[in-house]
């Protein structure tokens, strides 16, 4: 809600609904209007069903925070609106840790919070005994109104997981505290899914080549130049993130056979510390397609936090 930028500014976030086969879903905003563009795409709306996919699907936890918090630990939440079943409990109330159980390789999580204006938020998706961390933060306080902050993340995962305010402060707005969790393998068939994420800043625009790549199911895959080859006809989950330096613009876009996918974008140059923004679609891909991450500017990454990364995984088989 913040009307303080100076120029295009994109995000996304995703969720969990429980629907019938006859409920009807829309999609509308309540502002001075929304920008897209013909290349990146930066208004869309993707879904798919995890219960007709997901061979764990009764492993999916989703759960929403009600009340501000600006503590540092894990973030509280509600009881949840999804909860994972198992022969033990995968998801503890008291401590909201989400439990990996499954045999998947991977795991889907999607998180996201809402920040108050002139505020900064940095929260953390971390994993027990993995020494990684996954962030997504909001150091900009030029704000006039609460915004939205979120990611998405594909990692293997066999332990706890759980999301962390590590500073400032987080407010709930229209559900917009949430944390998403899911075992990622298809119900039939063979699964394909990636996961690249960079350790440091990319300060040379062109082909972003992931430096950690953390998933690699089912997919003929260039290391080098971080090129993912398609190998199963069908619709995917694709996914891109990045850090945007304080004042800097980004220009990040997905390319499908070298030619414009979607993306994500900032041209706005008045905040004063660092973002972290995403965007993610749903996307029908061939055998053979050739998917990469092209930077047209410079985006910030750290090894604590893979703020800059590249997911995907097949969702239907066409």
């Amino acid at each position: 809600m913040s009307t303080a930028q100076n120029g295009v500014d994109s995000g996304c976030r995703g969720g969990v609904l429980s629907v019938s086969n006859v409920l009807e879903i829309s999609i509308g905003q309540n502002g001075g209007g929304v920008f897209s563009s013909r290349d990146q795409k930066e208004t869309s709306w993707s879904m798919f069903s995890v219960t007709d996919t997901m061979k764990y699907a009764s492993q999916l936890l989703f759960v929403i925070g009600a009340t501000s918090f600006s503590d540092y630990g894990a973030l509280p939440f509600l009881s949840p609106l999804v909860n994972p079943l198992s022969p033990f409990p995968l998801y503890n109330a008291a401590t909201t840790a989400y439990t990996c159980a499954s045999n998947a390789s991977a795991y889907f999580f999607s998180l996201s919070v809402g920040v108050p204006a002139g505020s900064t938020a940095t929260v953390r998706l971390v994993i027990r005994g993995v020494n990684l961390t996954f962030e997504m933060t909001r150091q900009n306080t030029r704000t006039t109104g609460n915004t939205t902050l979120s990611r998405t993340v594909l990692v293997p995962c066999t332990s706890e997981a759980r999301m962390v305010l590590i500073d400032g402060k987080v407010v709930p707005g229209s559900n917009l505290i949430s944390f998403t969790a899911v075992p990622y393998t298809l119900k039939t068939g063979p699964s394909v899914s990636w996961a690249g994420y960079q350790t440091r800043d990319v300060t040379i625009p062109g082909t972003t080549t992931y430096d950690l790549w953390l998933v690699q199911e089912g997919i003929n895959f260039q290391v080098k130049n971080s090129i993912v080859l398609i190998p199963i006809n069908g619709y995917y989950y694709v996914y891109a993130s990045a850090g945007v330096g304080q004042g800097k613009q980004l220009v990040l876009t997905v390319l499908l056979n070298n030619n414009s996918l979607f993306g994500v974008t900032r041209t706005a140059t008045d905040h004063n510390g660092v973002d972290t923004i995403g965007h993610g679609m749903v996307v029908l891909l061939s055998v053979n397609d050739q998917l990469k991450v092209d930077i047209r500017t410079t985006a910030y990454s750290s090894s604590t936090g893979l703020h800059t990364s590249f997911t995907g995984m097949l969702l239907y088989r066409k």
